[in-house]
């Protein structure tokens, strides 16, 4: 792969993927590199913005994610991946709002998107709407026999 990103330099998904390599190898450092790589061929490659959101919100940086997060939806509004990144992120900010609208974003593109719905339920718990909550909670369950 890295020699396809020698032969055109031009193709962020080139180096996206090769980040996506290295991450599968645990190496987290040249996995943001190579994301990085992405976004000086394409500073609004949304994918790459994404992943390198989700490495600072694996590593508990959740500001930090949560704004890549909102400039990867800036530049993709219909990614829905960073819309729940988005929504995960604001929950462990204790932005539970902010989560319920990066949540029903995801689920307005994208209805059957597994995971919104437990995000939803965690959202409304933490604002105290019990109810709503188990709602969302139990639409994740028949979606998603995975769901905890």
């Amino acid at each position: 792969m890295i020699k396809s990103h020698q032969l055109d330099k031009s193709d962020p998904e080139t180096t996206k993927d090769i980040g996506n390599s290295y991450l599968q190898l645990q190496d987290i450092a040249n996995a943001r590199k190579w994301y990085q790589a992405s976004l000086v061929i394409n500073k609004d490659y949304a994918p790459a913005i994404n992943n390198i959101a989700n490495l600072d919100s694996q590593s508990g940086n959740h500001n930090s994610a949560l704004e890549l997060f909102k400039q990867a939806i800036a530049a993709d509004p219909n990614l829905f991946p960073a819309l729940l990144g988005a929504a995960s992120s604001a929950i462990a900010l204790n932005q539970p709002d902010k989560a319920i609208a990066f949540a029903i974003n995801a689920l307005e593109i994208s209805p059957n998107t597994l995971k919104a719905h437990e995000l939803l339920g965690i959202a409304y718990q933490n604002t105290g709407q019990q109810e709503k909550a188990i709602e969302h909670y139990k639409k994740e369950i028949s979606r998603n026999s995975a769901a905890s």
